[in-house]
C-alpha cells in the first residue's frame, strides 16, 4: 500500500508529509497515551499525571522556543507560511 501510494497516489511532498508528519504524529501520540494509560492501570496515578503535564508544558514551551527563533532569523516582512 505504501509503495503503491508513492508511486501512483501522492506527489513525493505530500507522500513525506502523510507518511512522516501524520503518521509520525500518530504513533507518538499513541505512545504517550499507552504509556500514561499503563501508569494509570498500574495505579501509579502521580506519576501519570507528572507524565501528562511535562509532555504538554515541555510540549508548548518548545513550540514557543521554535517560534521565537524562527521569527528571529525571518526578514521583519516574510510572510508565514
Amino acid at each position: 500500500l505504501v509503495a503503491s501510494a508513492r508511486q501512483v497516489w501522492l506527489s513525493p511532498t505530500a507522500f513525506q508529509f502523510v507518511i512522516v508528519g501524520v503518521l509520525g504524529s500518530l504513533t507518538t501520540f499513541s505512545t504517550f497515551a499507552a504509556e500514561t494509560l499503563e501508569l494509570l492501570r498500574s495505579g501509579d496515578v502521580g506519576h501519570a499525571i507528572t507524565n501528562v503535564a511535562v509532555n504538554l508544558l515541555l510540549g508548548v514551551a518548545l513550540v514557543w522556543i521554535g517560534a521565537t527563533v524562527t521569527s528571529s532569523l525571518l526578514p521583519a516582512n516574510a510572510n508565514a507560511v
